[in-house]
């Protein structure tokens, strides 16, 4: 049974600490993003009066994929602030995803997997995160009652449709003015039903979109009969444009009406069925892509992946003996074809690609959205983030999906705009999902309750261009949510401890309460260690090697045990925040 873990870090603490973004400590006055000397690209000059906030998620994004997205990629070379590393302290959707709204981490916030039990009652992860209380702790929640209006679009949690229900009145979660997210996170992109709740009501619908070329009928149907209303206008209704464009509408809105606001929104691209808009892919049911895209992304690197890295599959040339047990498990079951045919090169060439070009597609929606501050002049006084929920492997450590400790999993990308910049600047500084919460309530000049726990640190003095954020020597990976079964086996759950100086400490586990550490065979504990700036892909365990191989790698064979003694002690600190 899941449960919530009590508050035992609350922002008074942090404060004693040092190392809080809670807004009592950092507040939008003047001192809240000094420091000693510019960190590039603003003059710390907008438009007067309150901010406003859009905040961009894409779904399944690997950090290393903005480099195809030539829209959003020219602007932020312009004048975004780059984070280099940036992670999501849980690699899957829900829990990161609320991470993103609370400024938890996992263990706080207690959405550990896409679902879960509450009290003997199994919810999917939109259900627990409601039966946990979160709803109460997201800072929509306080930016509405300071006076912003909140408006959430795209997807939500995983599971939205139990709570919304089929039939009577849809459920929203509280303290959001307008919200339209899809009922169904698996029927997204075409014939989806999207929950709409208008500005200034209190019930919601059920909207069945429907494509002008119809190529699915049963899923026709079953959007007809779960919705209220069905819109058969004659357009495409791809997904990403229909909340793309009631975003716009919402921004349009408030400017009219001169209020500040928050709105979220949440593509579901790259995620599978990996489908893009009739501009790049105009059958949906194949992957196939017209001259348009690929005169784009045959310029990317990815699109080819002739740089890919020495752990994928065949081209895996390093022994994966000192390898986690899940990653030799899945190295024993490619060699035995025990995988499926979604490991064959074709089909990761397949996916790669796929995720590639819709990502084509919100490109071009995040950019309409640029040319609508531009017009309306919100440009002036608005910040605008963009990031992922989580990473993907394409193959690499023979994993084709999310939900592990590898850099490939974790890292996602992260860009930044502030209305005071005026040039590109990538920061080295360690981030994570938790700092967006605190960053946006501090920009905003709202304060957190001083009994909220905020893992996260704000980077308001980075994105304004005034300085560096907080000090941060180590973030927090957590997974609860283990596949690890062979033959076809998987992540298993794991900790991790990713350091400011480029170290990766993991431990992996045999319970998803992250108490019981694996055995090898050799008998030692099934445990990482990863020395980043040699070794970026994780090729190398360092955990279990020899003293002689080690010192014939350059390294001090008692200075690994050091670092990795330093790391489990950092790693053991940061799970009791």
């Amino acid at each position: 049974m899941i449960m919530k873990r009590a508050a035992a870090v609350l922002v008074p603490a942090l404060l004693a600490a040092g190392c809080t973004s809670a807004v009592g400590a950092v507040t939008a006055d003047a001192s809240a993003g000094s420091g000693d000397g510019a960190a590039g690209g603003g003059d710390g000059a907008h438009a007067s009066g309150p901010l406003n906030f859009i905040f961009i998620l894409s779904d399944d994004q690997r950090a290393d994929t903005l480099q195809c997205m030539p829209k959003l990629r020219q602007r932020t070379l312009t004048r975004g602030l780059e984070f280099d590393r940036s992670y999501a302290t849980t690699s899957l959707c829900c829990p990161s995803r609320t991470s993103i709204l609370t400024g938890q981490y996992a263990h706080n916030h207690g959405v550990l997997n896409n679902g879960g039990e509450v009290d003997d009652e199994q919810f999917g992860g939109a259900g627990l995160f409601r039966a946990l209380g979160n709803e109460e702790e997201t800072f929509a929640k306080w930016l509405k009652a300071e006076g912003y209006r909140t408006g959430f679009f795209g997807k939500f949690l995983n599971g939205y449709a139990e709570i919304a229900g089929t039939t009577g009145p849809a459920y929203v979660p509280p303290y959001w003015d307008v919200w339209m997210s899809p009922l169904d996170t698996e029927h997204i992109f075409y014939y989806f039903i999207l929950v709409e709740k208008l500005l200034g009501e209190s019930d919601a619908e059920r909207v069945c979109y429907l494509p002008k070329n119809d190529f699915n009928g049963d899923q026709r149907e079953r959007c007809r009969n779960r919705s209220d209303r069905v819109l058969d206008d004659g357009r495409d209704n791809y997904s990403e444009t229909i909340v793309a464009e009631k975003a716009a509408d919402f921004i349009r809105q408030a400017a009219s009406d001169g209020v500040p606001f928050y709105a979220h929104i949440a593509f579901k691209a790259p995620h599978s069925p990996y489908i893009s808009s009739p501009k790049y892919q105009p059958d949906p049911t194949r992957y196939q892509y017209t001259a348009a895209a690929l005169s784009v992304l045959e310029e990317c690197p990815l699109w080819e992946w002739n740089d890919r890295p020495s752990t994928y599959l065949d081209d895996n040339q390093t022994s994966v003996s000192k390898q986690p047990l899940w990653i030799r498990g899945r190295q024993e079951a490619y060699a035995a074809g025990k995988l499926d045919e979604s490991m064959s090169a074709g089909k990761l060439r397949e996916k790669r690609q796929g995720q590639l070009a819709s990502l084509l597609a919100i490109d071009d929606e995040i950019d309409q959205l640029f040319a609508l501050l531009e017009e309306t002049g919100l440009s002036e006084n608005t910040v605008v983030i963009f990031t992922g929920d989580n990473g993907y492997a394409w193959g690499e450590h023979y994993w084709d999906a999310k939900n592990c400790s590898l850099e490939t999993c974790s890292r996602v990308p992260l860009v930044a705009f502030h209305p005071s910049r005026t040039s590109h600047t990538v920061s080295p500084w360690l981030s994570a999902n938790i700092d967006h919460a605190p960053t946006i309530m501090d920009l905003a000049g709202v304060s957190f309750p001083t009994t909220a726990v905020v893992n996260g640190l704000s980077y308001r003095a980075a994105l304004e261009g005034t300085g560096e954020p907080p000090e941060r020597d180590a973030i927090l990976l957590e997974c609860n949510s283990g596949s690890y079964q062979r033959p076809k086996g998987g992540p298993d759950y794991h900790s991790a401890v990713v350091s400011a100086d480029q170290w990766k400490y993991v431990e992996h586990f045999r319970d998803p309460e992250l108490t019981d550490v694996r055995e090898r065979p050799d008998g030692e504990k099934d445990v990482d260690l990863y020395d980043l700036s040699r070794d970026p892909h994780e090729a190398l365990n360092l955990s279990h090697l020899s003293s002689d191989r080690l010192i014939g790698l350059g390294y001090d064979p008692a200075d690994v045990d050091a670092k990795r003694g330093e790391l489990k002690a950092r790693l053991s600190s940061l799970e009791a925040e």
